[in-house]
């Protein structure tokens, strides 16, 4: 069994691949790119794989989204829609928490997840805006799901991919070495204590979240650990279970998310086949936590320009380059975006 964390911005130590200064978390990796103060091959995976905007859109089914966006975010300011998610959470076995800020999220998690543990999470928006990784990887086993994908984006030689693993403290066998990092990563998933992730959309009514993984070791995350824990930010619920299929199949359709990896969790694994009683953990997590992130976003709800942010709907792992600015002034980065960045697409609301 691996022993030791491996995280996205840990590959920043290879000078050919990052340009900047060495950023202390994934955030820092991402605030980094995305305001143009870095340089390098693995900048541009950030850019280009993991915070793209949209391309073509229809029209017709944009509007649709976004009028289901906008009525959630309307709810939202009522409060009742955070009510709702976290009752029907909570009837459906699992365990719903309200979070004020990334630190107060990452208290949650800590707690959930004690020491000593190993723990598989999916690179998104509100996991690293927490800085959730970070933080568990003082007193436990942390793998980072992008990880794999950003040394395949790379394409190191295999060579210098073995000397870098190795140097993180981490032998690996065989000849292919990539495959080799991939095999470890799915043998870590099946052994792994908690698996945490983000949302694509969460269904108040009833209680269900969407998921877009972009690799089958990402969705797994949400299947094989015995604790599964969600992040959630308060812009992703919307009202129902429609809306969020429609705002999912969205997000996959525009972005560049493999819609074949569509998942839906309602709460924990169970299953009646054993004499018509009702067995929870049977086929996957034991116990479902969803943790709803506020972070500045209520305070946006009044602002007409940050709301923005919150109304585009991301179609990939991190909020698109086009709304970092705002994104930046909503978690509390500060106002200064370098410029200099170019990515694909853009996004509707600000054309």
């Amino acid at each position: 069994m691996i022993g030791i964390s491996l995280m996205l911005y840990d590959l920043a130590k290879l000078t050919w691949v990052f340009d900047g200064e060495q950023p202390e978390s994934n955030l820092d990796l991402i605030d980094m790119s995305l305001t143009g103060r870095a340089r390098g091959p693995l900048v541009n995976f950030i850019i280009r794989e993991m915070a793209c905007c949209y391309g073509d859109v229809d029209r017709v089914r944009f509007e649709e989204v976004n009028k289901i966006r906008e009525r959630a975010l309307d709810l939202l300011k009522e409060g009742s829609l955070l009510e709702e998610a976290c009752e029907n959470i909570e009837e459906n076995k699992g365990h719903c928490y309200r979070a004020s800020s990334g630190e107060d999220a990452a208290r949650i998690v800590g707690d959930l997840v004690g020491e000593g543990k190993t723990v598989v999470k999916s690179f998104s928006w509100t996991v690293e805006e927490s800085k959730l990784g970070e933080r568990l990887r003082e007193s436990n086993v942390v793998l980072d799901t992008a990880f794999p994908k950003a040394l395949s984006y790379l394409r190191i030689d295999n060579g210098d991919l073995r000397k870098l693993i190795e140097s993180m403290g981490v032998r690996i066998g065989g000849e292919d070495v990539l495959a080799n990092v991939g095999a470890l990563y799915r043998d870590a998933l099946y052994r792994a204590d908690v698996g945490i992730t983000g949302v694509r959309a969460v269904a108040a009514d009833p209680g269900a979240m969407t998921f877009l993984p972009d690799s089958g070791i990402d969705r797994l995350v949400t299947m094989t650990p015995e604790i599964h824990v969600i992040v959630a930010g308060i812009e992703e619920v919307v009202s129902t279970y429609m809306e969020a299929f429609l705002v999912t199949e969205f997000a996959s359709k525009y972005g560049k998310m493999d819609f074949s990896f569509l998942g839906v969790v309602g709460g924990p694994s169970k299953t009646g086949d054993i004499e018509k009683r009702v067995t929870y953990g049977a086929h996957g997590p034991r116990e479902f936590h969803v943790i709803l992130l506020d972070d500045g976003r209520s305070g946006a709800l009044d602002d007409e320009k940050l709301r923005v942010a919150l109304t585009c709907i991301r179609v990939s792992k991190l909020p698109c380059f086009d709304t970092w600015g705002l994104w930046r002034r909503i978690v509390g980065l500060g106002d200064e975006v370098y410029g200099g960045v170019r990515g694909e697409g853009r996004c509707p609301l600000l054309t």
